[in-house]
Protein backbone atom coordinates (compact mmCIF):
# COMPACT_ATOMS: atom_id res chain seq x y z
CA UNK A 1 0.00 0.00 0.00
CA UNK A 2 2.90 2.28 0.77
CA UNK A 3 4.30 1.62 -2.69
CA UNK A 4 0.97 2.41 -4.26
CA UNK A 5 0.78 5.68 -2.30
CA UNK A 6 4.24 6.66 -3.43
CA UNK A 7 3.30 5.91 -7.03
CA UNK A 8 0.16 8.02 -6.73
CA UNK A 9 2.14 10.88 -5.24
CA UNK A 10 4.70 10.62 -8.07
CA UNK A 11 1.93 10.66 -10.71
CA UNK A 12 0.27 13.67 -9.06
CA UNK A 13 3.58 15.52 -9.01
CA UNK A 14 4.18 14.69 -12.67
CA UNK A 15 0.65 15.87 -13.54
CA UNK A 16 1.25 19.06 -11.60
CA UNK A 17 4.57 19.60 -13.41
CA UNK A 18 2.83 18.96 -16.72
CA UNK A 19 0.13 21.48 -15.83
CA UNK A 20 2.73 24.08 -14.94
CA UNK A 21 4.51 23.35 -18.21
CA UNK A 22 1.30 23.82 -20.19
CA UNK A 23 0.57 27.05 -18.36
CA UNK A 24 4.15 28.24 -18.94
CA UNK A 25 3.94 27.36 -22.62
CA UNK A 26 0.61 29.13 -22.87
CA UNK A 27 2.05 32.19 -21.17
CA UNK A 28 5.01 32.19 -23.54
CA UNK A 29 2.67 31.81 -26.51
CA UNK A 30 0.51 34.70 -25.34
CA UNK A 31 3.61 36.84 -24.82
CA UNK A 32 4.93 35.96 -28.28
CA UNK A 33 1.55 36.84 -29.80
CA UNK A 34 1.66 40.17 -27.99
CA UNK A 35 5.18 40.83 -29.28
CA UNK A 36 4.11 39.89 -32.78
CA UNK A 37 1.10 42.17 -32.48
CA UNK A 38 3.31 45.02 -31.32
CA UNK A 39 5.77 44.41 -34.14
CA UNK A 40 2.89 44.39 -36.63
CA UNK A 41 1.79 47.76 -35.26
CA UNK A 42 5.29 49.16 -35.74
CA UNK A 43 6.21 49.34 -32.02
CA UNK A 44 9.59 48.09 -30.87
CA UNK A 45 9.47 48.87 -27.10
CA UNK A 46 10.40 46.13 -24.66
CA UNK A 47 8.91 46.27 -21.20
CA UNK A 48 6.41 48.82 -20.02
CA UNK A 49 8.74 51.81 -20.17
CA UNK A 50 7.72 55.28 -19.08
CA UNK A 51 4.23 56.73 -19.14
CA UNK A 52 5.00 59.10 -22.06
CA UNK A 53 6.18 56.09 -24.05
CA UNK A 54 2.98 54.20 -23.32
CA UNK A 55 0.81 57.20 -24.26
CA UNK A 56 2.79 57.69 -27.45
CA UNK A 57 2.46 54.03 -28.34
CA UNK A 58 -1.28 54.00 -27.76
CA UNK A 59 -1.69 57.04 -30.01
CA UNK A 60 0.42 55.33 -32.66
CA UNK A 61 -1.76 52.21 -32.42
CA UNK A 62 -4.92 54.26 -32.87
CA UNK A 63 -3.43 56.10 -35.83
CA UNK A 64 -2.38 52.80 -37.41
CA UNK A 65 -5.86 51.34 -36.89
CA UNK A 66 -7.47 54.39 -38.48
CA UNK A 67 -5.25 53.97 -41.54
CA UNK A 68 -6.23 50.32 -41.77
CA UNK A 69 -9.90 51.13 -41.33
CA UNK A 70 -9.72 53.43 -44.36
CA UNK A 71 -8.13 50.69 -46.43
CA UNK A 72 -4.62 52.14 -46.38
CA UNK A 73 -1.93 49.49 -46.02
CA UNK A 74 1.12 51.43 -44.93
CA UNK A 75 3.37 48.41 -44.82
CA UNK A 76 2.79 47.65 -48.49
CA UNK A 77 3.83 51.21 -49.28
CA UNK A 78 7.22 50.64 -47.69
CA UNK A 79 6.81 53.02 -44.78
CA UNK A 80 9.40 52.97 -42.04
CA UNK A 81 7.84 51.12 -39.06
CA UNK A 82 9.43 53.54 -36.64
CA UNK A 83 7.48 56.30 -38.33
CA UNK A 84 4.32 55.07 -36.59
CA UNK A 85 5.85 55.99 -33.26
CA UNK A 86 7.34 59.24 -34.54
CA UNK A 87 4.27 60.54 -36.34
CA UNK A 88 4.38 62.96 -39.28
CA UNK A 89 3.92 66.66 -39.51
CA UNK A 90 1.46 68.02 -42.07
CA UNK A 91 2.74 67.24 -45.53
CA UNK A 92 5.50 64.85 -44.39
CA UNK A 93 5.94 61.96 -46.79
CA UNK A 94 7.11 58.43 -46.31
CA UNK A 95 9.63 56.53 -48.37
CA UNK A 96 9.10 55.78 -52.02
CA UNK A 97 8.13 52.26 -52.98
CA UNK A 98 11.27 50.51 -54.25
CA UNK A 99 11.25 50.04 -57.99
CA UNK A 100 8.28 52.34 -58.60
CA UNK A 101 7.49 56.03 -58.98
CA UNK A 102 4.89 55.87 -56.23
CA UNK A 103 5.49 57.55 -52.90
CA UNK A 104 3.53 56.53 -49.84
CA UNK A 105 2.22 59.64 -48.13
CA UNK A 106 0.81 60.26 -44.70
CA UNK A 107 -2.58 61.97 -44.74
CA UNK A 108 -2.05 65.69 -45.35
CA UNK A 109 -3.87 68.44 -43.54
CA UNK A 110 -4.26 72.06 -44.53
CA UNK A 111 -1.04 73.71 -43.23
CA UNK A 112 -2.92 76.90 -42.37
CA UNK A 113 -2.84 80.54 -43.39
CA UNK A 114 0.34 81.49 -41.54
CA UNK A 115 2.26 78.77 -43.35
CA UNK A 116 0.75 79.81 -46.70
CA UNK A 117 1.60 83.50 -46.19
CA UNK A 118 5.12 82.63 -45.06
CA UNK A 119 5.59 80.48 -48.16
CA UNK A 120 4.21 83.23 -50.39
CA UNK A 121 6.66 85.75 -48.92
CA UNK A 122 9.56 83.60 -50.12
CA UNK A 123 8.29 83.98 -53.69
CA UNK A 124 8.88 87.76 -53.40
CA UNK A 125 12.64 87.30 -53.37
CA UNK A 126 12.71 86.88 -57.17
CA UNK A 127 11.12 90.29 -57.93
CA UNK A 128 13.60 91.84 -55.49
CA UNK A 129 16.40 90.60 -57.74
CA UNK A 130 14.76 91.29 -61.12
CA UNK A 131 12.01 93.92 -61.15
CA UNK A 132 13.56 96.14 -58.50
CA UNK A 133 16.55 96.64 -60.80
CA UNK A 134 14.66 97.94 -63.88
CA UNK A 135 14.74 101.64 -62.86
CA UNK A 136 18.33 101.27 -61.64
CA UNK A 137 19.80 100.47 -65.07
CA UNK A 138 19.97 104.09 -66.37
CA UNK A 139 21.31 105.26 -62.99
CA UNK A 140 24.09 102.67 -63.11
CA UNK A 141 24.86 103.68 -66.69
CA UNK A 142 25.36 107.29 -65.57
CA UNK A 143 27.18 106.52 -62.31
CA UNK A 144 29.82 104.30 -63.91
CA UNK A 145 29.82 106.00 -67.35
CA UNK A 146 28.87 102.78 -69.12
CA UNK A 147 27.36 102.08 -72.50
CA UNK A 148 23.79 100.80 -72.62
CA UNK A 149 25.10 97.30 -73.34
CA UNK A 150 27.43 97.48 -70.34
CA UNK A 151 24.66 98.59 -68.01
CA UNK A 152 22.35 95.93 -69.43
CA UNK A 153 24.95 93.28 -68.60
CA UNK A 154 24.26 93.75 -64.89
CA UNK A 155 20.67 92.72 -65.62
CA UNK A 156 21.16 89.96 -68.18
CA UNK A 157 23.88 88.14 -66.24
CA UNK A 158 21.57 87.91 -63.25
CA UNK A 159 18.74 86.50 -65.38
CA UNK A 160 20.92 83.74 -66.79
CA UNK A 161 22.45 83.06 -63.37
CA UNK A 162 19.02 82.73 -61.82
CA UNK A 163 17.91 80.37 -64.58
CA UNK A 164 20.72 77.89 -63.97
CA UNK A 165 20.53 78.26 -60.18
CA UNK A 166 16.96 76.97 -60.19
CA UNK A 167 18.16 73.64 -61.57
CA UNK A 168 20.63 73.20 -58.74
CA UNK A 169 18.20 74.18 -55.98
CA UNK A 170 15.58 71.68 -57.10
CA UNK A 171 17.99 68.76 -57.11
CA UNK A 172 19.65 69.76 -53.83
CA UNK A 173 16.28 70.04 -52.10
CA UNK A 174 15.30 66.56 -53.29
CA UNK A 175 18.46 65.17 -51.70
CA UNK A 176 19.07 67.31 -48.60
CA UNK A 177 15.61 68.66 -47.78
CA UNK A 178 13.75 71.89 -48.57
CA UNK A 179 14.48 73.92 -45.44
CA UNK A 180 18.32 73.95 -45.35
CA UNK A 181 18.57 74.60 -49.08
CA UNK A 182 16.03 77.44 -48.90
CA UNK A 183 17.76 79.15 -45.98
CA UNK A 184 21.14 78.83 -47.72
CA UNK A 185 19.76 80.47 -50.86
CA UNK A 186 18.27 83.35 -48.89
CA UNK A 187 21.60 83.89 -47.12
CA UNK A 188 23.34 84.04 -50.51
CA UNK A 189 20.79 86.61 -51.69
CA UNK A 190 21.60 88.83 -48.70
CA UNK A 191 25.34 88.64 -49.39
CA UNK A 192 24.88 89.57 -53.06
CA UNK A 193 22.55 92.48 -52.23
CA UNK A 194 24.99 93.88 -49.67
CA UNK A 195 27.91 93.57 -52.10
CA UNK A 196 25.93 95.40 -54.81
CA UNK A 197 25.06 98.21 -52.39
CA UNK A 198 28.73 98.99 -51.68
CA UNK A 199 30.18 98.21 -55.15
CA UNK A 200 32.56 100.93 -56.36
CA UNK A 201 33.30 99.42 -59.78
CA UNK A 202 31.01 98.00 -62.48
CA UNK A 203 32.79 94.65 -62.26
CA UNK A 204 32.04 94.38 -58.55
CA UNK A 205 28.43 95.39 -59.19
CA UNK A 206 28.04 92.65 -61.81
CA UNK A 207 29.55 90.14 -59.37
CA UNK A 208 27.19 91.26 -56.61
CA UNK A 209 24.21 91.04 -58.95
CA UNK A 210 25.25 87.54 -59.98
CA UNK A 211 25.51 86.37 -56.35
CA UNK A 212 22.19 88.04 -55.58
CA UNK A 213 20.52 86.24 -58.49
CA UNK A 214 22.06 82.88 -57.57
CA UNK A 215 20.51 83.26 -54.13
CA UNK A 216 17.16 84.49 -55.44
CA UNK A 217 16.97 81.42 -57.66
CA UNK A 218 15.84 79.43 -54.61
CA UNK A 219 12.51 81.24 -54.43
CA UNK A 220 10.13 79.89 -57.05
CA UNK A 221 11.30 76.25 -57.35
CA UNK A 222 11.36 75.66 -53.60
CA UNK A 223 8.05 77.43 -53.03
CA UNK A 224 6.44 75.10 -55.56
CA UNK A 225 8.19 72.02 -54.18
CA UNK A 226 7.19 72.85 -50.59
CA UNK A 227 3.61 73.43 -51.73
CA UNK A 228 3.64 70.05 -53.42
CA UNK A 229 4.87 68.44 -50.19
CA UNK A 230 2.45 70.21 -47.86
CA UNK A 231 -0.84 70.21 -49.76
CA UNK A 232 -3.07 67.38 -50.89
CA UNK A 233 -3.59 66.76 -54.60
CA UNK A 234 -7.02 68.40 -54.50
CA UNK A 235 -5.48 71.49 -52.83
CA UNK A 236 -2.27 71.81 -54.84
CA UNK A 237 -3.53 73.62 -57.95
CA UNK A 238 -5.44 76.12 -55.82
CA UNK A 239 -2.45 76.62 -53.52
CA UNK A 240 -0.07 77.28 -56.43
CA UNK A 241 -2.59 79.66 -57.99
CA UNK A 242 -2.89 81.65 -54.76
CA UNK A 243 0.89 81.69 -54.31
CA UNK A 244 1.34 82.86 -57.89
CA UNK A 245 -1.34 85.51 -57.48
CA UNK A 246 0.32 86.79 -54.29
CA UNK A 247 3.66 86.75 -56.10
CA UNK A 248 2.39 89.29 -58.64
CA UNK A 249 2.58 91.94 -55.92
CA UNK A 250 6.36 91.90 -56.27
CA UNK A 251 6.50 92.71 -60.01
CA UNK A 252 3.68 95.21 -59.58
CA UNK A 253 5.20 97.18 -56.69
CA UNK A 254 8.97 96.73 -57.11
CA UNK A 255 9.48 99.28 -59.96
CA UNK A 256 7.44 101.88 -58.09
CA UNK A 257 9.34 101.33 -54.83
CA UNK A 258 12.66 101.51 -56.68
CA UNK A 259 11.66 104.77 -58.37
CA UNK A 260 10.79 106.42 -55.05
CA UNK A 261 14.03 105.22 -53.44
CA UNK A 262 16.15 106.45 -56.35
CA UNK A 263 14.53 109.90 -56.34
CA UNK A 264 14.92 110.33 -52.58
CA UNK A 265 17.98 108.34 -51.46
CA UNK A 266 19.88 107.35 -54.61
CA UNK A 267 20.19 104.11 -56.57
CA UNK A 268 22.24 102.28 -53.92
CA UNK A 269 19.29 102.49 -51.53
CA UNK A 270 17.46 99.94 -53.68
CA UNK A 271 20.02 97.31 -52.70
CA UNK A 272 19.78 98.34 -49.04
CA UNK A 273 16.03 97.83 -49.33
CA UNK A 274 16.70 94.40 -50.86
CA UNK A 275 18.88 93.50 -47.85
CA UNK A 276 16.19 94.59 -45.37
CA UNK A 277 13.33 92.90 -47.21
CA UNK A 278 15.38 89.76 -47.83
CA UNK A 279 16.37 89.60 -44.17
CA UNK A 280 12.72 89.81 -43.12
CA UNK A 281 11.79 87.03 -45.56
CA UNK A 282 14.63 84.84 -44.29
CA UNK A 283 13.53 85.37 -40.68
CA UNK A 284 9.94 84.43 -41.49
CA UNK A 285 11.10 81.34 -43.37
CA UNK A 286 13.33 80.28 -40.47
CA UNK A 287 10.54 80.60 -37.92
CA UNK A 288 7.47 79.43 -39.83
CA UNK A 289 8.54 76.99 -42.57
CA UNK A 290 9.23 73.50 -41.26
CA UNK A 291 10.85 70.68 -43.23
CA UNK A 292 8.27 69.16 -45.60
CA UNK A 293 10.59 66.65 -47.28
CA UNK A 294 11.83 64.23 -44.57
CA UNK A 295 14.85 61.98 -44.93
CA UNK A 296 12.75 58.90 -45.71
CA UNK A 297 11.37 60.61 -48.83
CA UNK A 298 14.61 62.03 -50.20
CA UNK A 299 16.42 60.90 -53.28
CA UNK A 300 18.85 58.10 -52.32
CA UNK A 301 22.50 59.04 -52.49
CA UNK A 302 23.03 56.30 -55.07
CA UNK A 303 20.82 58.19 -57.50
CA UNK A 304 22.72 60.95 -59.26
CA UNK A 305 21.36 64.29 -60.39
CA UNK A 306 21.82 63.12 -63.97
CA UNK A 307 19.50 60.19 -63.30
CA UNK A 308 16.74 62.48 -62.05
CA UNK A 309 17.07 64.72 -65.10
CA UNK A 310 17.09 61.72 -67.42
CA UNK A 311 13.96 60.32 -65.81
CA UNK A 312 12.08 63.62 -66.12
CA UNK A 313 13.24 64.62 -69.59
CA UNK A 314 12.41 61.12 -70.77
CA UNK A 315 8.71 61.88 -70.30
CA UNK A 316 7.03 63.68 -73.18
CA UNK A 317 4.22 64.92 -70.98
CA UNK A 318 6.64 66.57 -68.53
CA UNK A 319 8.55 68.26 -71.36
CA UNK A 320 5.31 69.59 -72.84
CA UNK A 321 4.21 71.22 -69.60
CA UNK A 322 7.52 72.96 -68.83
CA UNK A 323 8.02 74.12 -72.44
CA UNK A 324 4.49 75.50 -72.66
CA UNK A 325 5.15 77.62 -69.58
CA UNK A 326 8.53 78.69 -70.93
CA UNK A 327 7.24 79.78 -74.34
CA UNK A 328 4.40 81.77 -72.76
CA UNK A 329 6.93 83.55 -70.55
CA UNK A 330 9.09 84.20 -73.61
CA UNK A 331 6.20 85.90 -75.42
CA UNK A 332 5.51 88.03 -72.35
CA UNK A 333 9.14 89.13 -72.00
CA UNK A 334 9.31 90.15 -75.68
CA UNK A 335 6.10 92.14 -75.35
CA UNK A 336 7.20 93.84 -72.10
CA UNK A 337 10.72 94.80 -73.17
CA UNK A 338 9.58 95.96 -76.61
CA UNK A 339 6.80 98.06 -75.10
CA UNK A 340 9.32 99.78 -72.82
CA UNK A 341 11.58 100.85 -75.70
CA UNK A 342 8.79 101.66 -78.18
CA UNK A 343 6.89 103.76 -75.64
CA UNK A 344 10.01 105.84 -75.01
CA UNK A 345 11.58 106.00 -78.47
CA UNK A 346 8.66 105.67 -80.90
CA UNK A 347 5.81 107.29 -78.98
CA UNK A 348 7.98 109.68 -76.93
CA UNK A 349 6.10 108.90 -73.71
CA UNK A 350 7.68 109.38 -70.25
CA UNK A 351 8.87 106.43 -68.20
CA UNK A 352 6.29 107.13 -65.49
CA UNK A 353 3.50 106.54 -68.01
CA UNK A 354 5.05 103.22 -68.96
CA UNK A 355 5.12 102.28 -65.27
CA UNK A 356 1.40 102.96 -64.94
CA UNK A 357 0.50 100.92 -68.02
CA UNK A 358 2.86 98.14 -66.95
CA UNK A 359 0.56 97.33 -64.02
CA UNK A 360 -1.80 95.70 -66.55
CA UNK A 361 0.68 92.83 -66.98
CA UNK A 362 0.70 91.57 -63.36
CA UNK A 363 -3.00 92.43 -63.08
CA UNK A 364 -3.77 90.04 -65.93
CA UNK A 365 -1.63 87.37 -64.34
CA UNK A 366 -3.37 87.76 -60.98
CA UNK A 367 -6.77 87.56 -62.68
CA UNK A 368 -5.81 84.36 -64.47
CA UNK A 369 -4.53 82.84 -61.23
CA UNK A 370 -7.81 83.76 -59.53
CA UNK A 371 -9.73 82.02 -62.30
CA UNK A 372 -7.58 78.93 -61.74
CA UNK A 373 -8.54 78.85 -58.07
CA UNK A 374 -12.24 79.04 -58.95
CA UNK A 375 -12.20 76.16 -61.42
CA UNK A 376 -9.60 74.02 -59.63
CA UNK A 377 -10.42 70.29 -59.86
CA UNK A 378 -13.45 71.00 -62.07
CA UNK A 379 -11.59 70.88 -65.37
CA UNK A 380 -8.69 68.63 -66.26
CA UNK A 381 -5.10 69.82 -66.31
CA UNK A 382 -4.84 69.18 -70.04
CA UNK A 383 -7.93 71.28 -70.78
CA UNK A 384 -6.74 74.26 -68.74
CA UNK A 385 -3.24 74.25 -70.23
CA UNK A 386 -4.66 74.01 -73.75
CA UNK A 387 -7.13 76.84 -73.05
CA UNK A 388 -4.33 79.06 -71.77
CA UNK A 389 -2.24 78.32 -74.86
CA UNK A 390 -5.09 79.22 -77.22
CA UNK A 391 -5.73 82.47 -75.35
CA UNK A 392 -2.02 83.37 -75.47
CA UNK A 393 -1.89 82.95 -79.26
CA UNK A 394 -5.13 84.90 -79.65
CA UNK A 395 -3.73 87.80 -77.59
CA UNK A 396 -0.50 88.01 -79.59
CA UNK A 397 -2.35 87.63 -82.91
CA UNK A 398 -4.75 90.42 -81.97
CA UNK A 399 -1.85 92.69 -81.11
CA UNK A 400 -0.16 91.90 -84.43
CA UNK A 401 -3.33 92.78 -86.35
CA UNK A 402 -3.74 96.12 -84.56
CA UNK A 403 -0.10 97.24 -84.77
CA UNK A 404 0.44 96.16 -88.37
CA UNK A 405 -2.74 98.04 -89.27
CA UNK A 406 -0.97 101.23 -88.22
CA UNK A 407 -2.72 101.73 -84.87
CA UNK A 408 0.35 102.31 -82.70
CA UNK A 409 -0.90 103.60 -79.36
CA UNK A 410 0.02 102.62 -75.78
CA UNK A 411 -3.08 100.47 -75.27
CA UNK A 412 -2.13 98.45 -78.36
CA UNK A 413 0.81 97.14 -76.33
CA UNK A 414 -0.79 96.66 -72.94
CA UNK A 415 -4.33 95.39 -73.54
CA UNK A 416 -3.03 92.37 -75.49
CA UNK A 417 -0.39 92.05 -72.77
CA UNK A 418 -3.15 91.85 -70.16
CA UNK A 419 -4.75 88.90 -71.99
CA UNK A 420 -1.39 87.22 -72.55
CA UNK A 421 -0.59 87.26 -68.84
CA UNK A 422 -4.19 86.24 -68.14
CA UNK A 423 -3.47 83.13 -70.21
CA UNK A 424 -0.31 82.56 -68.17
CA UNK A 425 -2.24 82.75 -64.92
CA UNK A 426 -4.83 80.24 -66.16
CA UNK A 427 -2.43 77.60 -67.47
CA UNK A 428 0.66 77.91 -65.27
CA UNK A 429 -0.67 76.56 -61.93
CA UNK A 430 -2.04 73.46 -63.65
CA UNK A 431 1.09 72.89 -65.71
CA UNK A 432 3.38 73.31 -62.70
CA UNK A 433 1.37 70.92 -60.54
CA UNK A 434 1.27 68.32 -63.32
CA UNK A 435 5.00 68.58 -64.01
CA UNK A 436 5.87 68.04 -60.33
CA UNK A 437 3.47 65.10 -60.13
CA UNK A 438 5.10 63.17 -62.97
CA UNK A 439 7.67 61.57 -60.63
CA UNK A 440 6.85 62.58 -57.04
CA UNK A 441 10.28 61.84 -55.56
CA UNK A 442 11.80 64.29 -58.07
CA UNK A 443 9.28 67.06 -57.33
CA UNK A 444 12.00 69.55 -56.37
CA UNK A 445 14.01 68.82 -59.51
CA UNK A 446 10.87 69.15 -61.64
CA UNK A 447 10.04 72.51 -60.04
CA UNK A 448 13.59 73.71 -60.69
CA UNK A 449 13.43 72.67 -64.34
CA UNK A 450 10.11 74.48 -64.76
CA UNK A 451 11.46 77.77 -63.39
CA UNK A 452 14.70 77.33 -65.35
CA UNK A 453 12.74 76.99 -68.57
CA UNK A 454 10.79 80.16 -67.82
CA UNK A 455 13.94 82.21 -67.17
CA UNK A 456 15.80 80.69 -70.10
CA UNK A 457 13.02 81.31 -72.63
CA UNK A 458 12.55 84.84 -71.29
CA UNK A 459 16.26 85.59 -71.71
CA UNK A 460 16.55 83.97 -75.15
CA UNK A 461 13.47 85.59 -76.73
CA UNK A 462 14.22 89.00 -75.18
CA UNK A 463 17.77 88.86 -76.51
CA UNK A 464 16.45 87.72 -79.89
CA UNK A 465 14.25 90.80 -80.01
CA UNK A 466 17.24 92.97 -79.06
CA UNK A 467 19.19 91.65 -82.03
CA UNK A 468 16.48 92.53 -84.55
CA UNK A 469 14.92 95.63 -82.94
CA UNK A 470 14.68 98.54 -85.42
CA UNK A 471 12.42 101.00 -83.64
CA UNK A 472 9.21 99.63 -85.17
CA UNK A 473 6.67 97.07 -83.86
CA UNK A 474 7.53 94.57 -86.62
CA UNK A 475 10.29 92.56 -84.86
CA UNK A 476 8.27 92.39 -81.64
CA UNK A 477 5.21 91.06 -83.49
CA UNK A 478 7.21 88.40 -85.35
CA UNK A 479 9.13 87.07 -82.34
CA UNK A 480 6.11 87.15 -80.00
CA UNK A 481 4.08 85.23 -82.60
CA UNK A 482 6.83 82.62 -82.89
CA UNK A 483 6.86 82.10 -79.14
CA UNK A 484 3.04 81.96 -78.94
CA UNK A 485 2.81 79.37 -81.73
CA UNK A 486 5.36 77.17 -79.94
CA UNK A 487 3.32 77.65 -76.77
CA UNK A 488 0.19 76.31 -78.49
CA UNK A 489 2.05 73.34 -79.98
CA UNK A 490 3.46 72.24 -76.63
CA UNK A 491 0.20 73.01 -74.84
CA UNK A 492 -1.69 70.69 -77.19
CA UNK A 493 0.55 67.66 -76.59
CA UNK A 494 -0.82 66.69 -73.12
CA UNK A 495 -4.40 66.87 -74.41
CA UNK A 496 -3.53 64.63 -77.37
CA UNK A 497 -1.79 62.15 -75.06
CA UNK A 498 -4.81 62.05 -72.77
CA UNK A 499 -7.27 61.41 -75.59
CA UNK A 500 -5.04 58.73 -77.04
CA UNK A 501 -4.97 56.86 -73.74
CA UNK A 502 -2.18 58.68 -71.88
CA UNK A 503 -2.31 59.27 -68.14
CA UNK A 504 -4.04 62.41 -66.95
CA UNK A 505 -3.30 64.26 -63.74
Amino acid sequence: MAAVGVADDRQAAQADDAGRGVRLAGSILVRQCAVARRADLGLSRTGRGSRPDRVRDRLAVRQRQRHRGSGEDLRSAGRDPAGAARGHRPGERAAAVPGTDVTAEAPKRNPGRVFALSLASVALVTPLAVHLFFPVIPEVKTAFELSHAGAQLAFSVSLFGMAFATLVYGSLSDRYGRRPVLLSGLALFLVGSALSAVAQTPELLVLGRLIQALGAGCGLPLVRAIARDAYRADQLVKAIAYLTMFGTLGPMLSPTIAGVLIDTLGWRSTFVFAVLAGGAIALVAYIQLYETHPAASRTPSTESVAQSYAALFGRLRFNAFVLQSGFTTGAFMVMATAAASLMTELLQRPATEFGLYFALFPLGFATGSLISTRVAMRLSTETMVFAGSVLALAAVSGQAFVLLSGIVVPLAFFIPGFFLTLAQGIAMPYGQAAAMAEIPRYAGTAAGIGVFMQHLCAAVFAQLYGLYADGTPGPMVAIALLSAVLCLVTGTIPLVLKRSGGRAV
